[in-house]
C-alpha cells in the first residue's frame, strides 16, 4: 500500500508539472506573439512616417528648385506676353478707321497666328510648371531619358541660361535609353543638379549633358565649368540641409533628395570635381535590357 500511494503521488505530481509547463509555455508564446505584433505595427508606423517625411522633403525641394528658377520662368512667360501685347496693338491700329489702312483679313491673319502661338507657349510653360510642383502619387512608367531631359532644359532653362550667358549643350547617345521611373521625380533630380551647376558657374560658362549606355547601364552626365567642389565639401554634399550657397539661396535639400530618389530606382550618383575647373555629376541607372 505504501508503494501504491507513492506511485499515485508521483503520477499526480508529474501531471501537475506538465500542466504548469504547458501553462507557462502557452503564456510565453502568447507574450512573444503580442510583442511581435506590437513591433510589427510600430515598424509599419515608423516606415509610414518616414515615407511622409520623405515626401514632404521632396516637395519642399521641388518648390525650392522652382523658386531658384523664378526669374527665368518669368522671362519665359513675359516673352510671349510681349508678343501678344504687340500684335494686339498692331491689329487695333490696322482696323482703326482714323488710320484708313483698309486692311484685309489675309493681312491680319499672320498677326492672329502669332498671338495664337504665343498664347499656347504660355500655356505650355504654366502646364509644365504646375505638373512639376503638384503633389502627385508615385507613378512608374516606361520613359525616354532624352525626352525627360529635353522637357526640363527646353521648358525651364532655355531663356534663363541665355540671359545668364551660360550655354547648355546636349550630347546624346545614338540609342534610345529608356527606364521605368516616375517622371516628376526624375525631372526633380535633373532640375536640382542643373540648378547647382548653374549656380556654380561664373559667366560665361557651359553646362554639358551627355548620355551613354554601356554594360546594361544608362548614365547621364551633367558637367559644368564652375568653381568645383573641395575635398572637404565632397564628403558632405549629399547630407540633408548642407549647402555651400549664401544664406537664403539654398536649402541644402536638392542633392540629398536627388540621391534618395536615384537610390530608390536602383541607381547611384557619382561625383567628380576639380576645384576651379568644374564638376561632373553622373547618374547611373539600370537599363530595361537587364
Amino acid at each position: 500500500e505504501i508503494t501504491c500511494r507513492d506511485w499515485s503521488s508521483d503520477v499526480c505530481s508529474s501531471d501537475l508539472m506538465r500542466r504548469d509547463i504547458l501553462f507557462f509555455s502557452s503564456l510565453i508564446i502568447i507574450l512573444l506573439f503580442l510583442i511581435i505584433v506590437f513591433r510589427a505595427k510600430k515598424m509599419a508606423l515608423s516606415e509610414k512616417e518616414k515615407d511622409i517625411v520623405r515626401s514632404q522633403l521632396e516637395h519642399a525641394s521641388k518648390l525650392a528648385s522652382v523658386g531658384e528658377l523664378a526669374s527665368g520662368i518669368a522671362h519665359e512667360i513675359n516673352n510671349p506676353l510681349a508678343i501678344i501685347a504687340s500684335e494686339t496693338g498692331l491689329i487695333k491700329d490696322m482696323i482703326n478707321p482714323e488710320f484708313n489702312m483698309n486692311v484685309t483679313l489675309d493681312q491680319i491673319e499672320p498677326h492672329l497666328d502669332n498671338i495664337h502661338d504665343a498664347t499656347f507657349r504660355c500655356r505650355d510653360i504654366t502646364r509644365k510648371l504646375l505638373s512639376f510642383v503638384r503633389v502627385s502619387d508615385f507613378n512608374l512608367k516606361r520613359l525616354n531619358i532624352h525626352e525627360l531631359i529635353d522637357d526640363i532644359v527646353d521648358g525651364f532653362y532655355e531663356r534663363e541660361l541665355a540671359v545668364s550667358n551660360i550655354t547648355i549643350k546636349k550630347k546624346y547617345c545614338q540609342q534610345t535609353p529608356e527606364i521605368i521611373t516616375d517622371a516628376n521625380q526624375f525631372k526633380q533630380v535633373l532640375l536640382n543638379i542643373i540648378n547647382n551647376a548653374k549656380d556654380a558657374i561664373k559667366p560665361p560658362g557651359k553646362i554639358t549633358i551627355a548620355t551613354n549606355i554601356e554594360d546594361k547601364l544608362i548614365s547621364i552626365s551633367i558637367t559644368d565649368t564652375g568653381k568645383g567642389i573641395s575635398k572637404e565639401e565632397m564628403g558632405r554634399i549629399f547630407l540633408p540641409f548642407y549647402t555651400t550657397k549664401e544664406v537664403g539661396k539654398g536649402t541644402g535639400l536638392g542633392l540629398s533628395v536627388s540621391y534618395g530618389i536615384i537610390k530608390n530606382l536602383g541607381g547611384k550618383i557619382e561625383v567628380e570635381s576639380i576645384p576651379g575647373k568644374g564638376s561632373t555629376f553622373k547618374i547611373i541607372l539600370p537599363s530595361l535590357e537587364n
